[in-house]
């Protein structure tokens, strides 16, 4: 094993439903540092633009199937 890692990451969605914010801390143990730990911290922004489904487009699951 080369390389072993320990990471967590959290996206949370801000007031815009098209806006996200994402946290990514990651604890790495190399083998060229003789496993010691190193830490690396993300901060990643993530838009999505584009298409918005519209509320009558939406499938929501079993009720549909039921309607037939």
């Amino acid at each position: 094993v080369d390389k072993s890692r320990i990471r967590l990451r959290y996206r949370h969605r801000t007031k815009y439903d098209w806006l996200f914010v994402e946290l990514r801390p990651t604890l790495t143990f190399d083998r060229e540092n003789d496993y010691d730990g190193n830490w690396s911290f993300l901060v990643r922004l993530e838009g999505i633009f584009g298409y918005q489904p519209k509320y009558e487009t939406l499938d929501f699951g079993p009720e549909r199937a039921l309607d037939n």
